[in-house]
């Protein structure tokens, strides 16, 4: 059985977007312009390569607590 891929902002892999993630998603962070490790590809909504503020306002309305 293949491991089900993590839904968007999930930067841990836990099933669920919370506090844990909102760490990872601190560490992931490049601005604009950066290289995106792979580990933090759920947390690019928009898929530019980047971890910015565009998706950090996708990643917020995720949260579902801590």
């Amino acid at each position: 059985v293949l491991p089900q891929p993590a839904p968007n902002g999930d930067l841990d892999f836990s099933g669920r977007v919370d506090l844990k993630d909102v760490a990872e998603f601190q560490n992931c962070f490049t601005g604009s312009a950066g290289a995106l490790a792979p580990c933090c590809e759920p947390g690019d909504f928009d898929a530019d390569h980047a971890m910015d503020l565009i998706d950090y306002g996708s990643f917020r309305s995720l949260l579902t607590g801590p």
